[in-house]
């Protein structure tokens, strides 16, 4: 699957999404054999000039801290395993 950007999931201003959108990307890497992804960038974009925006879920702390503790849920699901 693809999903948009952090900047538009944090536009939705939906953990639910984004903890479903992580799970899915936690199996799509499991599949390919390599236990970790880089994410969830937890950045609060406040600066446009910034080329990377679209990394962050917002300039809002409390959001970016919102959608990464959801993000986090999604990508570890109910009972992470330990390698």
């Amino acid at each position: 699957m693809i999903f948009p950007h952090n900047i538009g999931l944090g536009a939705t201003r939906n953990p639910d999404l984004v903890e479903k959108a992580a799970r899915v990307t936690a199996r799509e890497v499991a599949g390919t054999g390599i236990p970790w992804a880089f994410a969830p960038c937890v950045a609060v974009a406040r600066d446009i000039r910034w080329g990377r925006t679209y990394e962050s879920f917002g300039e809002s702390p409390d959001l970016v801290a919102s959608m990464a503790a959801a993000a986090v849920r999604g990508f570890q699901g109910k009972s992470p395993r330990r390698r």
